[in-house]
């Protein structure tokens, strides 16, 4: 047998079944028939959305809402790291997470930039950077894209520096802990150094779980090839098909429930939450940060209290916002800030915000709403060492 018959053999005959059975696949919608009534919603979910195992064990809670999953949607797998949006789309969302009525009636912009982050394109060289790193806090969770403190601190920064041109690059991602947020640092603090780092998580190191973060990024670290190759693997019919099955089997109902039966665990300890803290700032430093600053929003008081211990002890910025905003809502409630705000608050929430005095800083008792990032960006603004004003 010739060289050429051999190729042929061995190459091209197997492509052309593959590529017959992929035709023949998508025509009659395989990975639908394989999947029972009980897996639909599955089908219908990224697969980023099963690499997180604390995830994939909520997964029966998460087909019994079906209606509120039109987030997930807006987010793929990362390059060694969890996850980041779809780059360059635009899209509205509905605020899950609300604890008021009218809220969930709305629906908020969510618009992302080529890399995959929540955030005005950035540039490698920008004059001057703050960067953020944190959680759905930070991502502005049930907001506006202009209405998060990353946007107005772009804002208020550019007009009060007007000397130099400052970028905001906002890196926060829902859900990450400061494990998973170390990853997406690693991945980008080395080509979009700050002058001024930000970092925000705690919410969620301190979650109870089946499943511990650190063991989780140390697979997504190790796992960039397969994430890359997945990603393009996913435009085919039966790559799909396999996934379903595969979920059907290691990844069913026996395994889910074995793993269930681990006691819960902090997502990432304190200590282990610290030294996370503490990489990032240090690292942001080498990397020619002027400036970091530990931001404590949604975190536990023993979290933020080791935040703030670490930010003394390296001579860092720190600020506990949730207690800051706390610590105003007398003023708040009177109309001393942003009164036309207020005003929308009560004639959109009325009895709600009447019965639950937090609303006035958050629609869930975590994110901070509207008026929480104005007073937050304010606040922010007036702890950051920017750039001198330009002379007049």
């Amino acid at each position: 047998m010739s060289l050429l018959s051999k190729f042929f053999l061995v190459f091209v005959v197997p492509s052309i079944m593959l590529l017959s059975m992929e035709g023949v696949s998508r025509l009659i919608d395989l990975p639908a028939l394989v999947s029972d009534s009980s897996q639909e919603l599955e089908l219908e979910m990224p697969t980023w959305l099963f690499e997180e195992e604390n995830t994939r064990l909520n997964v029966d809670t998460i087909r019994q809402k079906k209606a509120d999953l039109d987030w997930v949607s807006m987010f793929e797998e990362g390059l060694g790291y969890r996850l980041h949006l779809v780059p360059n789309q635009e899209t509205y969302i509905t605020n899950t997470f609300s604890r008021i009525g009218a809220d969930k009636q709305k629906q908020y912009r969510v618009q992302s930039n080529s890399i995959g982050f929540r955030a005005r394109e950035l540039e490698d060289d920008a004059p001057f950077r703050i960067s953020i790193y944190g959680d759905s806090s930070s991502f502005g969770w049930g907001l506006h894209q202009e209405d998060i403190y990353s946007e107005r601190l772009y804002s208020l920064a550019n007009s009060t520096a007007a000397s130099t041109a400052v970028e905001v690059a906002n890196f926060a991602i829902p859900g990450d802990s400061s494990e998973y947020g170390r990853l997406v640092f690693d991945a980008f603090a080395s080509r979009f150094p700050g002058d001024i780092v930000i970092v925000s998580f705690g919410a969620n190191d301190a979650k109870q779980v089946y499943s511990g973060h650190v063991e989780q990024a140390d697979r997504f670290r190790s796992r960039k090839f397969v994430h890359r190759l997945n990603g393009v693997m996913l435009n085919s019919s039966l790559y799909k098909t396999l996934q379903i099955l595969m979920n059907q089997t290691s990844r069913g109902r026996n395994a889910i429930e074995e793993l269930k039966k681990q006691p819960k665990q902090p997502a990432v300890s304190k200590a282990r939450y610290q030294d996370n803290l503490r990489y990032m700032g240090e690292e942001a430093v080498l990397r020619g940060a002027k400036q970091v600053v530990l931001l404590s929003l949604c975190t536990p008081p023993q979290y933020a209290e080791a935040a703030q211990k670490l930010a003394r002890k390296k001579d860092w910025t720190y600020l506990n916002g949730q207690r800051y905003l706390l610590r105003l809502l007398d003023e708040i409630k009177a109309g001393e800030f942003y009164p036309e705000l207020l005003e929308e608050m009560q004639a959109e929430y009325g009895q709600e915000l009447r019965e639950h005095e937090v609303f006035y800083l958050t629609t869930d008792g975590c994110h901070p709403n509207k008026l929480g990032h104005r007073i937050l960006a304010d606040k922010l603004l007036s702890m950051l060492e920017l750039p001198a004003p330009a002379a007049s």
